[in-house]
C-alpha cells in the first residue's frame, strides 16, 4: 500500500456527532515528487467502505468515510469520527482520538491507496493516473508541505499545554555544504522509496569500453597508492 501525504482543511466540524469535512487529497507534487490524479481515484463508499485511521495504523480505525466527491481541485470528504456512549476501553479510545484532533496534534491528512496505473516524471517520481483509494489518515508529519488542518475547534488551552523538563542538548552546527548534501540525499531517498513502493524498477545504467577502462585505470591507481613504500637502503650481497 503506497502513502501520499496530502491538504485537509477542515470546513465544518460537529461537535455532537463528531463529522468533519474537508480536502482528501489534491493534485499537488508531494516532498517525494510524486503526483496523485483525483480523477484517476476508484472507490465504492458502499461495497468498500474507507476507514479513517491514526497514523496508518490499522490497529487504531477510529472512524470511516461517508461521502467523497472528485473536483477538479482535489476530493472532497465527509468523515465520522465513531462515538460510543457506553463507558469502557472503546469509548476511551475513540474519545482519546477526538481530543487529539481536536487538540491540534494531527495537522494534516495522508491517503492509503493501491497504484494501478502510472507514468514516470521526466526529474524523477511519478504520476499515478490510476488508483485505488483505502484508507484516509491523520498524521503529524506531512509529506506535502501545504498539508494542514484549518478551522479546526481547539480545545482550551490548559487541555493543550504540556509541560516537560528541558533535557540537554548537543548542537551541532552543519556547514553549507553539509547541509546541501543532507537536502540531496534526504530528495533521493524520498524518490528511491517512493519509487520502489510501486514497483518501479531502479534504472540500470550500461557501461561502455571507455567508461570500463577509466574504472581499471582508477582500481590500478588505488592499488600502486595502497602498497607500502620500500625502505631506499639497497643490501650489497659479495659473492
Amino acid at each position: 500500500m503506497d502513502r501520499v501525504f496530502s491538504n485537509l482543511k477542515l470546513k465544518t466540524i460537529d461537535e455532537d456527532q463528531r463529522i468533519v469535512e474537508g480536502w482528501a487529497t489534491t493534485n499537488a507534487i508531494d516532498r517525494a515528487g510524486d503526483i496523485v490524479e483525483p480523477d484517476g481515484v476508484e472507490f465504492d463508499l458502499v461495497a468498500r467502505p474507507i476507514p479513517f485511521l491514526f497514523d496508518h495504523d490499522h490497529s487504531q480505525a477510529v472512524g470511516e468515510i461517508e461521502a467523497a466527491e472528485v473536483t477538479s481541485r482535489g476530493i472532497k470528504f465527509r468523515a465520522r469520527i465513531y462515538k460510543i456512549a457506553h463507558p469502557g476501553l472503546a469509548k476511551d479510545f475513540l474519545d482519546r482520538a477526538w481530543d487529539l484532533l481536536r487538540a491540534g496534534t494531527r495537522k494534516a491528512v495522508s491517503i492509503g491507496f493501491r497504484a494501478l496505473d502510472w507514468v514516470n516524471l521526466p526529474g524523477g517520481g511519478a504520476r499515478f493516473t490510476r488508483w485505488e483509494w483505502l484508507e484516509l489518515s491523520a498524521c503529524a508529519v506531512p509529506m506535502n508541505p501545504e498539508a494542514q488542518i484549518t478551522g479546526l475547534k481547539r480545545a482550551p488551552s490548559s487541555v493543550r499545554q504540556i509541560t516537560v523538563g528541558k533535557p540537554a542538548l548537543r548542537v551541532v552546527k552543519l556547514t553549507e555544504k553539509e547541509k546541501l548534501i543532507g537536502k540531496w540525499k534526504t530528495e533521493a531517498a524520498l524518490k528511491r522509496a517512493a519509487r520502489e513502493r510501486v514497483g518501479i524498477p531502479r534504472p540500470v545504467v550500461k557501461l561502455g569500453p571507455v567508461d570500463l577502462h577509466l574504472a581499471h585505470d582508477r582500481i590500478r591507481r588505488d592499488q600502486r597508492t595502497a602498497r607500502p613504500r620500500q625502505s631506499g637502503k639497497v643490501r650489497v650481497v659479495r659473492l
